[in-house]
């Protein structure tokens, strides 16, 4: 191994677990029943035989520190090895200046005394496996200045919306760091993973320190994209960013599958954990227990159906537990039904019999604050009509269901009809000075969809509907079906003025208003 340190970073103010990050970090959640997050980002640094550990803590330490202790369990060298936790001075969740760069700050006597020539980085929020010293070697060959690791992806439309995505030329050398705006589902996630000398990465705090107090590593590093050799390497495997609930919901449920867990864990590389003498789990004769990882020290009286079970639970004689994380020491009483819900540790369930997350009402509760980024962050008019849609989607989905999200979606709506107003307003003279940068307006349909259709010698029916919206046409699609294949789909964008006798005549005669 490469004579470098390692650097275990706390999660950025733009991430947040509802529900769970109010008692304790992301590093400290629990994981696939017996592990916490922050064990996999600290095996990776000792299998890959990095024996000097930083692990730096923003907010709310004490179960971190429970957990990881001095850090024997982790095989680190008890002799040379060392593993440090240091604090941030801003611990305050909803500090804007609570960032990585002033924890690293905060701590800059600790970093200056380490004599490693090269510092290796990564998050205490995300899970993966990946050999350091071979992320280090490649580093090193290449010459750059800095090597980032990114994960490619095909869902970031829906997914990763908290994560920065890369912008890579051919040659893998990184031309941006950016948010994901959710606009493109091909991305290259950055793991928030890098190695570079220590010499730079000190020049780099202390830089982002006098260009904002706000900044982050991310931030100075993009800056930097244009002047120093920044490459990207991509990693294979199982791969999971804990930024918000669903993610941590579904990083868990992922692991059920055999192939994904055998991504993640590997013979000769071992995630260690801190462990207890506890007995095996009891199974009863009532128990009935498919596709599920159980922890040791469990009762399992009940049914248990793809769920995680923590240590230490008691499932009752004739509960059902089903697509469930079920933290630490946690009860489900007798007779109580459990499904597509997370569990906190030391929870009592005995009370209501039935805790049951109805599919579309819990995931549009998990879609709800990707929409609201979404909204913020949309800057074209694609995006308009991707937000436009996927409100549609809901609320014909929830309109199928008994629930109490119609306020929670007609709020939705009124931020993105705002949102939507401030961005025609804009843009809209913008659109009328020059036709090529606007979308296919109300004037241009005959221009360019009919016309074109009617030259090569085609039929063409042309049905306009006043006041047709997009969520009775997917209604009358559903019924069209049978019937007719549906070639093209598109929408359009109305002129100003949209009542009927301006935007209709539009249409016809290919003209504005004015003219």
């Amino acid at each position: 191994m490469y004579k470098a340190f390692g650097i275990v970073s706390s999660s950025g103010r733009n991430i947040y677990v509802d529900g769970m990050q109010d008692y304790r970090p992301i590093g400290a959640f629990s994981f696939l029943g017996r592990y916490r997050v922050i064990d996999f980002p600290i095996s990776n640094m000792t299998n890959s035989d990095i024996d000097r550990i930083q692990v730096y803590i923003n907010n709310k330490p004490r179960s971190v520190v429970e957990h990881v202790g001095t850090g024997r369990h982790y095989n680190i060298n008890s002799k040379s090895g060392k593993l440090q936790l240091l604090f941030s001075e801003h611990n305050n969740d909803n500090d804007i200046y609570n960032t990585d760069i002033s924890c690293y700050l905060d701590n800059m006597e600790s970093l200056s005394r380490m004599n490693h020539p090269y510092v290796v980085i990564a998050p205490s929020y995300m899970v993966y496996s990946i050999d350091f010293d071979q992320f280090l070697h490649t580093h090193i060959e290449s010459g750059a200045d800095v090597t980032l690791l990114y994960h490619a992806v095909d869902n970031a439309k829906e997914a990763y919306l908290t994560c920065n995505v890369l912008g890579l030329n051919r040659q893998k050398g990184v031309e941006s760091i950016e948010p994901n705006h959710g606009n493109k589902k091909n991305q290259y996630v950055y793991m928030d993973t890098c190695v570079m000398k220590t010499e730079l990465f000190i020049s780099l705090i202390k830089e982002a320190k006098n260009l904002s107090s706000m900044y982050t590593l991310a931030d100075i590093l993009n800056d930097k994209c244009e002047t120093l050799d920044i490459r990207g390497v991509a990693h294979k495997g199982f791969f999971a960013s804990i930024t918000d609930f669903p993610s941590y919901y579904a990083a868990n449920m992922a692991l059920l599958n055999y192939k994904s867990a055998q991504e993640l864990f590997h013979d000769n590389w071992p995630i260690y954990t801190r462990t207890n003498d506890s007995c095996p789990t009891q199974y009863f004769n009532t128990a009935d227990v498919k596709n599920s990882v159980i922890s040791n020290g469990c009762q399992i009286e009940g049914t248990v159906e793809n769920s995680v079970i923590g240590r230490g639970c008691i499932i009752k004689k004739g509960a059902v537990v089903r697509n469930s994380v079920v933290l630490a020491e946690a009860t489900v009483g007798e007779g109580v039904h459990v499904e597509n819900e997370v569990v906190d540790k030391w929870a009592k369930l005995v009370h209501k019999k039935e805790i049951v997350s109805e599919h579309t009402t819990s995931t549009y509760q998990q879609e709800f604050r990707k929409i609201g980024m979404q909204i913020n962050d949309s800057f074209s008019y694609n995006d308009w009509v991707e937000i436009y849609k996927k409100l549609v989607f809901w609320e014909l989905e929830l309109a199928e269901t008994e629930n109490g999200m119609d306020e929670m979606l007609r709020m939705q709506k009124s931020e993105a009809n705002n949102g939507f107003n401030k961005f025609i307003k804009n843009n809209y003279m913008d659109w009328m000075a020059n036709s090529s940068i606007r979308p296919l307006m109300s004037n241009d349909i005959f221009k360019t969809k009919v016309f074109p259709l009617l030259d090569q010698g085609e039929k063409v029916f042309f049905i306009l509907v006043d006041n047709f919206r997009y969520d009775q046409w997917l209604i009358i699609r559903e019924l069209l079906s049978e019937f007719y294949t549906f070639k093209e789909e598109e929408t359009f964008c109305s002129i100003l003025p949209t009542a009927t006798q301006y935007a209709r005549n539009a249409i016809f005669s290919g003209l504005m208003p004015l003219q």
